[in-house]
């Protein structure tokens, strides 16, 4: 295996394993809090100064389009930059930055920190760990309901936590002279817009309006592969098949 192969294929298994094995360090700065600092002081800013339909959409747009730019730039600026003083270095900032997008560790934690007083007949403490990860009411909830809620929601962000970053890793490697983090950071940069400002309620109506339909564009994709090796893993890959094109068709 030649320098260049090395260079691309190395990172994103130590990504995994980094992510498999540690997670996200307590107390380390993180993209995603970064990229929420430049979120909410734009939004701020705009709030103060942008009243019209027409200025929130134009802002929204060049919110989401200089953020997601703007980390795939400043990724690739990091590893190459990196790279320059030693290229094990830049593996290794590669991996580091790769396994900050994946969040494979931080979903099994919240799952077996609300199975585990599930399995414990605790329902009250099953309920309460719930409430951290869900935006439903969890007061009221009977076990089969709590199990649904917490299959959703690691389902949902095996997408953007996972598979999607996994994706564009792979597809950025693909590309000459891009390489994984640009388009890992570019996409996690999608996913944080439309987590804080993709909304329909006021006030983010028409600023997140445009972030919220990229990033539905940027994980069809992702998304599609998600239910497919879902469907390879749970044995029925017809079952599964179908019961998507029920619920929710493509």
């Amino acid at each position: 295996m030649n320098h260049g192969s090395l260079s691309t294929v190395v990172p994103l298994v130590l990504a995994a394993l980094l992510d498999f094995w540690i997670g996200d360090p307590w107390g380390w700065l993180h993209p995603v809090q970064v990229m929420g600092w430049a979120i909410a002081g734009y939004t701020h800013w705009v709030f103060q100064h942008c009243y019209q339909p027409l200025t929130l959409r134009v802002a929204g747009t060049f919110l989401g389009l200089a953020l997601v730019i703007g980390s795939g730039v400043i990724g690739w600026g990091i590893v190459t930059f990196a790279a320059q003083i030693h290229p094990l270095l830049g593996i290794g900032t590669q991996s580091i930055l790769l396994a900050s997008c994946l969040a494979a560790r931080s979903l099994r934690a919240a799952a077996v920190d609300v199975l585990t007083p599930l399995e414990q007949g605790n329902l009250p403490q099953a309920r309460r760990q719930l409430q951290q990860y869900v935006g439903r009411d969890t007061e009221h909830l009977e076990a089969a309901e709590i199990l649904r809620a917490i299959l959703e929601t690691v389902t949902e962000n095996a997408t953007d936590g996972v598979m999607a970053p996994l994706f564009y890793g792979l597809l950025g490697a693909a590309l000459p002279g891009v390489g994984s983090v640009p388009l890992a950071l570019a996409y996690k940069a999608a996913s944080t817009l439309d987590s804080t400002v993709g909304y329909r309620e006021p006030p983010y109506t028409y600023l997140g309006w445009f972030s919220a339909r990229m990033e539905d564009g940027l994980t069809w994709v992702p998304c599609r592969l998600t239910i497919l090796t879902l469907a390879l893993i749970a044995g029925k890959p017809r079952t599964v098949w179908r019961l998507c094109w029920r619920d929710a068709p493509p």
